[in-house]
């Protein structure tokens, strides 16, 4: 059940594609294809290999289970071992490996325009995190996302965007081997303001980055055999990501094959959590940091220039190192091997890109399997 919830949207979403691109194919001019500027502009990013991260929220969801992991494990050491007198050697031992699937359909209608080119985009995102179930702590929840942007590109090589969103974080935190039948229940709402910007500086290099900020309130509820707690508090959010982003050909690497790039990666994020409430945070405290960075090397087939219909696979290798993690006192694991398997196809006003994820601590303590699929319908 759990992976047809996987690939259903997925599919659809596949299905859509290809039926809207022979819609698209009845449409065109008699003299033949004339892209928009906006076309031109998405094509130009894509070539650069941005668009998976401008629009991906892979790595922004992946932040916030990673969190939502160590603080739910927190917590339950908190309440119910330390709040019930459980001595240190009968706890078990604390582990993270979880499923997450990012799941986001967008649409971007471009606006008339003197120069440049100008967008609105709207993304309906739904996020599932399925915990395992034969650790201590399951988390299993969803975490729903709608946003409303509006992009502007003054030239082809560069897009600035600012958008409005709202999220909702739903979790059940279970604990199979609780001996007290403890259970968890962790909600959050939150309307945030965006700021998205990319632009290809050179042939070779270009940069993707992005700000957000959320304001939100939360609950946590944490229940068992002998007692049962709720707490209300706010809980606001801002977050940083950029990725550095090069992109290399057979002419300028004679080892890669014709019509393949190499694409190194350097990326960083950070969040700071705010509270309301220095009870409603791990550390007892009024904020929480966490942030990271990683170097990727992605090889990927080349996108051709033209609307023709094309398919882009891609894979890569990388290391993740942790600089700041306040919360991850049980669940202490500071550097990941990255690796992934992706696969883009494009066409005219179409993008689909779907991408398998595997972040592996190197202490073997978390392990997280990241399914993204962005589809991104321009017109």
């Amino acid at each position: 059940m759990k992976t047809r919830m996987m690939r259903i949207p997925c599919a659809l979403a596949f299905a859509g594609l290809l039926a809207g691109a022979a819609a698209a194919g009845t449409e065109q001019p008699a003299g033949g294809f004339s892209p928009t500027p906006g076309m031109v502009s998405m094509m130009t990013l894509g070539q650069a290999g941005l668009m998976n991260s401008l629009f991906s929220n892979e790595i922004y969801g992946n932040t916030q289970t990673k969190i939502g992991a160590s603080r739910a494990t927190a917590g339950y050491v908190n309440d119910a071992l330390i709040g019930q007198g459980v001595p240190p050697p009968a706890w078990p031992a604390f582990r993270d490996r979880a499923r997450v699937f990012v799941l986001p359909i967008s649409m971007m209608k471009e606006l008339p325009a003197a120069t440049g080119a100008h967008f609105l985009r709207i993304n309906v995102e739904p996020t599932r995190v399925v915990g395992s179930n034969n650790l201590p702590v399951e988390p299993v929840g969803n975490s729903p996302k709608v946003e409303l942007q509006y992009f502007h590109a003054p030239i082809p090589s560069r897009l600035l965007g600012i958008g409005l969103s709202f999220e909702h974080d739903g979790y059940d935190l279970r604990y199979p081997q609780d001996p007290v039948n403890t259970l968890g229940r962790s909600r959050r709402n939150a309307w945030g303001l965006q700021l998205r910007y990319a632009e290809v500086y050179t042939p070779h290099w270009g940069l993707a980055a992005r700000l957000d900020y959320q304001r939100g309130k939360a609950s946590y509820t944490v229940s068992n055999l002998f007692m049962r707690q709720r707490q209300d508090y706010d809980e606001n959010r801002f977050y940083a990501q950029v990725e550095w982003i090069g992109t290399f050909s057979t002419q300028d690497i004679g080892l890669l094959p014709p019509g393949w790039l190499l694409r190194p990666i350097v990326g960083a994020n950070y969040q700071r959590s705010f509270f309301n409430t220095a009870s409603a945070s791990v550390l007892h405290g009024k904020h929480e940091d966490y942030g990271a960075a990683w170097v990727r090397a992605r090889v990927e087939k080349q996108q051709a220039a033209g609307p023709q219909w094309q398919f882009l696979p891609s894979l890569s290798l990388g290391l993740e190192a942790e600089y700041a993690n306040d919360v991850d006192l049980r669940l202490r694991d500071r550097r990941y091997v990255l690796a992934s398997l992706g696969l883009a196809v494009v066409g005219g006003p179409y993008r689909f890109d779907l991408e398998y994820n595997l972040r592996h601590g190197v202490d073997s303590r978390r392990k997280a399997q990241i399914i993204s699929a962005v589809l991104s319908y321009q017109f």
